[in-house]
This record gives structure tokens, C-alpha cells and sequence, in this order.
């Protein structure tokens, strides 16, 4: 049947308007996406926590970057390139970490405690670079700067980010956790957790090492103090010493629980070609037994990779890689990591750097880093308490990006990781009108054409708010 000449200029006039708006709503997405990665982080509130309730533990281990090693000032050649001070005061980065008179500021709600073997208490102060109180006057920082704003922001209860790691450990033997046993491989045998030497041949039993409070005594030709997993030993038991003495190390606390751990290592593990095979078991088995060790089943877990190695990319670190990104919980090959473990693919970050070099000290990288890891921790966090709203969010990537819509009614908005959640019946906006742009915003998804210049998932995460935002999937070469 022969159409109406008004009839087809109308449809290709609709055409052309729904293009146009598919093409609008992607140029609003767009921007708002990088608007999004670039929201700074808010200073804080200079409050202290609310002690009533009990303090919230962040294990962080590893082995030398976590330790830290990006610069606070200039190097020994005076330029102050790839320094914090540098990144801070004239690229204009990272400006949570100054007050209004551009120096150092610390938290009252969020506690910095480090140990390290062999050199015992090294931080016990309120978070903050470079603090008077510090023990050791360290002239680096590591990751726990990103990490402990994040999760300080996120979390309405004191927090205490507690670092025991030392350099150059390995996870195939120095921190071989609990639960782990020997194994064959070519002609040798290699060590269980607590067995000595690292390996010996086969039809042969090397003399077992005598175990006594954290020291041990091994015998004929092993190497003298070590046998597999003592550095977890000694890192686990300096957590634990703090926590047995919490008033010390956060005064006024009464009760803690261990919420999550953070893990950045592998460098040690990478100059082992059988280290690196069995490094994927290893690791699982290492967050089994921290969860056990310390009581707290649900903590999350988010660790980092190298930031040298790529995906596809082979040999040992290409495995160290691959098993990093293998507990990731959204992939799905181990179902007990979903929704509590995350990982964070940190080769954008490193600047060209690699684990072994430090990252040239670039302070940056560390930052970088940090803040990654503490977004990590709020993807797979189900529930935070903020100004006394219990929020349930949905799990996301770490790598992805929600954006979010600036809005001129902002009443009681509650920000949280890359959200903007309100109260449906505040900033001037009903339930029902909520209710009604979440209907436009479910029949223009299935259209396909967003919704200009809002974005709206619809999807009501927590009781009597509604979640404005879109996620953003990074590109397949970005995700984990």
C-alpha cells in the first residue's frame, strides 16, 4: 500500500528526532561520566567519631608499595616533580589532605596505626601526612591516604586503617598462609605452611623447625629464623597486638570488628617461576585464613595488582596477574568471593612504573592507588550506616564509574560511592514525582534513548531513597 507523502515526513522527522536525542543523551552521559571521575573527594568534617559504637579495622598487608615509598617533598635533587607536596600544591590534586591554610590536616574519626617486624610501633596517630605525633618520622606515604578517606567518608563509625606488612616478602613462603600444604613439583618438594627449608628433594624430610612464640630454631644446613609463612606469623600477630590494646591505639575505644583487608603484593612472588604457578592457590587460601584468623567471615578483601603487568601479557608476572584478577568475586570462578572480594587493576595508574622500582616514588601513583582500593571497598560493601540511614547498595566494579547529576535541590543528599542518594520525600521532590520519573526512566531504557538531562537507574537501593545514577562500564581494556 502506497504511503502518505505527510505521513513518511513525519516518520523521518521522528527519526531524525529520536537520533538526535539518542545522540544528546549520549553527549550528556558522557560528560557527566567524566564529571563523575572527577569529583574530588570532600575534606572532612573535623568531627570525631561516634564512639558509642564499636571501631571499624582495616587490615593492610603486603610487602614494600604497601609499605609506601611515594615521596612527600622533593628528592635528593630538589625536584619537586612526582612529590605529594607537588601533586598537592601546584597540580591542585588530592586537596582532602590540606586545610584552608594549605598544610597537612588530620582526621579525628579515622586512626592510623602501622607496625612492622623488627621495628615494632611506627604510627599511632590520627590520619594525616606527616603528623608531629608520628613515631617514625617516615618521609614516604603508601596507599592508606586514598584508602582511609574513602572508607572514613563512607563509614559512620571510627575507623582505624592498621598497616603490619614489611618489603620483599613473598607469598609462596614468607607469608604462606595457614592451611597450606606441600606439594610436588619437578624433583622437589616444596614447604607447607610452618615446614623448612622452602623446598628439598624428593624421598627426603628435612628437620622439622622448632616453633616457640614467634621465634624459631631450625637445624643443620636450613636457613636460620625462617620457614614457610613466618612473615604472616609476625605480621598477624602485630595486628593483633594492637587490637588486644585498643584504647592505646584509639582512645576512648571499647569493642573493634575487622571490616576489611587490603592487599598489595607480588613483585617477590614474580622472581619464582613456582611461586608464581601456585600463586592463585596461594592467595585463596590467604583470604580463607585471615577471615578465620581474625574472626570477621565477612570482611571484604580488595587487593591491587602489579601495576607493570598487562593483561595477555605472559611469563611469571602475567600469572601473578592473572590470579589477581581470578578472586575478583564478579567473575565468578570462586562463588564464595562474590559481593566481598575486589580487585583493582592498577597498571593505569602506575605512570609507566613498575613494583620493583617503586613507581619512581611518585606520590601520585600511591594516591592513585589508594583511592582505587577505597572505592573498591564501597563496590562490594552491602551496607554502610550514614547519618543514620541504613544504605543497601547494589555491588558494582571497582574499575566502573557511576555518574551522577547535579542537582539544584539537594536537601540532606547523601553522597557514597559515586552516588548521589536523597531522601524521596525531600529537596523539594515528592515520592511520587520520584516515583513517576522512575517510570520514564524504565519505559526510555527499554527505547533505548536515556532521558536527558537526568539519568536514572530507578532502582531504590535502600528504604525511602532513589539511586540517580547510571553506571559506567569502563572499557574491556580497563576491566579486571
Amino acid at each position: 500500500m502506497k504511503q502518505n507523502p505527510i505521513t513518511r515526513r513525519a516518520f523521518a522527522l521522528s527519526s531524525i528526532g529520536l537520533t538526535a536525542l539518542a545522540l544528546f543523551a549520549v553527549t550528556v552521559m558522557s560528560t557527566v561520566q567524566a564529571r563523575a571521575a572527577e569529583q574530588p573527594i570532600p575534606k572532612p568534617d573535623g568531627k570525631p567519631a561516634d564512639m558509642s559504637k564499636p571501631v571499624q579495622v582495616f587490615i593492610l598487608l603486603g610487602q614494600s608499595n604497601m609499605v609506601g615509598l611515594g615521596r612527600i617533598e622533593a628528592g635528593d635533587k630538589g625536584k619537586p616533580e612526582g612529590s605529594l607536596e607537588h601533586a598537592v600544591k601546584s597540580k591542585m590534586k588530592y586537596l582532602y589532605l590540606v586545610d584552608e591554610a594549605s598544610t597537612w590536616s588530620k582526621r579525628k574519626d579515622v586512626r592510623f596505626v602501622r607496625m612492622m617486624q623488627g621495628n615494632g610501633l611506627m604510627n599511632n596517630e590520627w590520619l594525616g601526612v606527616a603528623q608531629p605525633e608520628q613515631i617514625f618520622k617516615s618521609s614516604t606515604i603508601g596507599v592508606e591516604f586514598g584508602i582511609g578517606h574513602l572508607v572514613g567518608n563512607a563509614v559512620d563509625a571510627p575507623v582505624m586503617i592498621l598497616k603490619s606488612c614489611i618489603g620483599n616478602r613473598a607469598l609462596g613462603w614468607h607469608l604462606l598462609p595457614p592451611g597450606s600444604k606441600r606439594f610436588e613439583e619437578g624433583d622437589k618438594v616444596y614447604a607447607g605452611y610452618r615446614d623448612a627449608p622452602d623446598s628439598w628433594a624428593k624421598g627426603t624430610e628435612p628437620t622439622p623447625p622448632v616453633i616457640k612464640e614467634g621465634t624459631v630454631t631450625l637445624k643443620g644446613d636450613n636457613p636460620a629464623g625462617w620457614y614457610a609463612g613466618k612473615q604472616y606469623d609476625d605480621d598477624t600477630a602485630d595486628a593483633k597486638k594492637v587490637l588486644a590494646d585498643l584504647d592505646k591505639h584509639y582512645p576512648g575505644a571499647k569493642s573493634y570488628e575487622v571490616a576489611g583487608f587490603f592487599y598489595w603484593q607480588g613483585e617477590k612472588d614474580a622472581g619464582n617461576p613456582v611461586w608464581a604457578a601456585h600463586y592463585e592457590k596461594n592467595l585463596v587460601q590467604l583470604i580463607k585464613a585471615l577471615r578465620k584468623d581474625f574472626n570477621s567471615p565477612n570482611a571484604k578483601f580488595v587487593l591491587g595488582t602489579m601495576g607493570e603487568s598487562i593483561k595477555g601479557k605472559g611469563g611469571n608476572g602475567g600469572k601473578i596477574l592473572e590470579a589477581h584478577l581470578a578472586v575478583d568475586g564478579s567473575t565468578g570462578k570462586y562463588p564464595e568471593f562474590k559481593g566481598n572480594v575486589a580487585t583493582i587493576y592498577t597498571h593505569p595508574m602506575a605512570q609507566g612504573g613498575s613494583g620493583n622500582g617503586h613507581y619512581g616514588g611518585k606520590a601520585e601513583v600511591y594516591m592513585d592507588v589508594g583511592e582505587a582500593m577505597g572505592r573498591g571497598h564501597g563496590g562490594v560493601v552491602k551496607e554502610i550506616n550514614k547519618e543514620g540511614t541504613k544504605m543497601k547498595l547494589e555491588p558494582h566494579h571497582p574499575q566502573s564509574v557511576c555518574s551522577f547529576i547535579h542537582r539544584a535541590h539537594r536537601d540532606r543528599a547523601i553522597r557514597s560511592n559515586g552516588h548521589e542518594h536523597r531522601p524521596s520525600s525531600g529537596g523539594g521532590q515528592s515520592a511520587g514525582a520520584l516515583e513517576e520519573r522512575k517510570i520514564q526512566a524504565d519505559a526510555n531504557r527499554r527505547r533505548g534513548t536515556g532521558s536527558p538531562p537526568e539519568v536514572l537507574c530507578g532502582e531504590d537501593h535502600h528504604d525511602g531513597h532513589l539511586c540517580l545514577f547510571r553506571p559506567y562500564e569502563e572499557p574491556e581494556s580497563q576491566v579486571p
